[in-house]
């Protein structure tokens, strides 16, 4: 992979665009397929290679809800769409300022078949269900499944849920990742 170090001292060569351009585009059709010429971001700290593939945890850790409510919600997915949203998706946005907020903004390209959860009314389910005292915390299990149901799709319009800025949980094994600062490099290149 290419290290920050290189990138200061020699940047990415025009070669190695290519090469990721070409693995992204075989590796990742099915994503570049339905996301319709639309990119995905995802915010990380700490990360110093411009391109990298990471694996996707099947564990994760809620980052800022609490576990109760993390786990309610992934049963509720995971009940309605048998999809295990909250822990073991990758979570990212069609808008770069909201990945922002979390690290360094990478595009995100999820390799091989992929599955996709998002709302048009949910912009962050975080900021729904932060407090003990919400009214999705507040639902039983039943309700939490329903108000799922009814605020939640799968595997519709990637490139509209791209397009809201909302955030999208995408279902997939592992994903390979590049700066967005090579925006140009990558533009019209890639579909």
């Amino acid at each position: 992979m290419i290290t920050f170090q290189k990138f200061l001292n020699e940047e990415i060569s025009p070669e190695d665009i290519k090469k990721f351009l070409k693995m992204a585009q075989h590796k990742a059709y099915s994503y570049l397929l339905a996301a319709q010429g639309q990119f995905c971001f995802r915010g990380m700290e700490d990360k110093k290679e411009i391109i990298f593939n990471k694996k996707v945890r099947k564990d994760r850790r809620p980052t800022d809800m609490s576990k109760t409510m993390s786990k309610r919600l992934d049963d509720a997915f995971n009940a309605v769409f048998d999809i295990r949203g909250r822990s073991q998706c990758v979570f990212v946005t069609g808008d770069e300022s909201t990945a922002i907020r979390y690290g360094d903004p990478y595009y995100i390209f999820p390799k091989g078949n992929i599955h996709w959860l998002w709302s048009e009314k949910v912009e962050d389910l975080f900021k729904i269900a932060k407090s003990k005292t919400s009214e999705v915390a507040k639902m039983d299990q039943d309700d939490l499944e329903y108000w799922v149901k009814t605020n939640y799709t799968k595997d519709q319009s990637l490139s509209k849920a791209i397009r809201s800025g909302n955030e999208i949980m995408i279902e997939c094994k592992n994903y390979m990742a590049i700066s967005s600062d090579y925006y140009d490099a990558i533009k019209g290149r890639i579909r």
